[in-house]
């Protein structure tokens, strides 16, 4: 199972509303149910019934529920159980153009994943004003750590883009 996969089914589990995931995790609604069905056909067994009152966990879907949050949370601590990190690491989300996404990102992170291999990329599309609340919420901001002769640092992005590339 994937981490997404993890991800998205437990945001169903606490919203129990198929939209709202869809929306707020951007992605469609199909493919959060297709995600779902992948994931209950692995268990082999129904986690979430939908019903004229909405969305709710069966039995199986609590236990899986608790399985997932405690395989993410073991993940993360794992992954934030180095002492000091070798080069930058950390979660690098953008939310752009589908155009973008297509022709400006994968030259201008590809030397981003040469020279960090640790960051990882979390790269969505969707509409122009949507990206711009959610920047200005900062719920968009790049957490990154670095060192450097043992200490730690934290990286802006337009920092982090002059490191990486030449305009």
């Amino acid at each position: 199972m994937e981490h997404r996969e993890l991800e998205l089914f437990l945001h169903l589990a606490r919203t129990l509303n198929y939209g709202r995931t869809s929306l707020e995790c951007h992605v469609s609604a199909a493919t959060l149910t297709r995600t779902i069905q992948r994931l209950e056909t692995r268990v082999g067994a129904r986690l979430l019934d939908r019903g004229p009152r909405g969305v709710v966990l069966t039995a199986e879907g609590r236990r899986f529920s608790a399985y997932a949050e405690q395989a993410l949370g073991l993940w993360d601590d794992y992954r934030a159980g180095a002492d000091e990190p070798a080069g930058l690491t950390g979660e690098l989300r953008i939310f752009a153009t589908v155009t973008a996404c297509q022709t400006l990102l994968p030259v201008l992170l590809a030397p981003l994943r040469t020279a960090h291999p640790q960051i990882r990329l979390d790269v969505r599309t969707g509409d122009a004003a949507a990206a711009l609340a959610r920047w200005t919420r900062a719920r968009w901001m790049p957490r990154l750590r670095g060192s450097r002769s043992g200490s730690r640092k934290r990286w802006s992005v337009g920092r982090l883009l002059s490191r990486i590339c030449c305009w």
